[in-house]
C-alpha cells in the first residue's frame, strides 16, 4: 500500500483482515488505530537500543550504530539509546562521534 486512500480502504475490511501491524511514525500508527475496528498491533513510540559489548568488532559496531541512527532518523526503528561497554568505550566512541 502506498497511498492514504489505499490504507483507509484496507482499514474498512474488518470482515477479511484479522490483524493490522502498521510500521511508521507515531502519528501513522495512531491514525490506523483510530480508523479501524480491526485489531491493531501497534506502538506509540519506538524505544530502540544498541549495546556494544566488549567483544564487539569495533569497526562493525561503529558502522551499525551510525547506520541505525543516520540512515533515516525518523524511522520507528532508529536507535535512541547507545550503550557501550566501558572496556571498549575509548576505542568505539571517537569514530562513532
Amino acid at each position: 500500500l502506498t497511498s492514504r486512500e489505499e490504507i483507509m480502504a484496507l482499514l474498512q475490511l474488518d470482515e477479511l483482515v484479522d490483524l493490522i501491524v502498521p510500521r511508521g511514525s507515531n502519528a501513522f500508527v495512531s491514525t490506523v488505530q483510530e480508523n479501524t475496528r480491526i485489531p491493531v498491533l501497534g506502538h506509540a513510540d519506538g524505544v530502540c537500543h544498541l549495546y556494544v559489548d566488549q567483544r564487539a568488532n569495533i569497526d562493525m559496531a561503529v558502522a551499525v550504530a551510525l547506520d541505525a541512527k543516520t540512515q533515516y532518523p525518523a524511522a520507528c526503528n532508529a536507535i535512541e539509546t547507545l550503550l557501550v561497554h566501558r572496556r571498549v568505550a575509548r576505542q568505539f566512541l571517537p569514530p562513532a562521534i
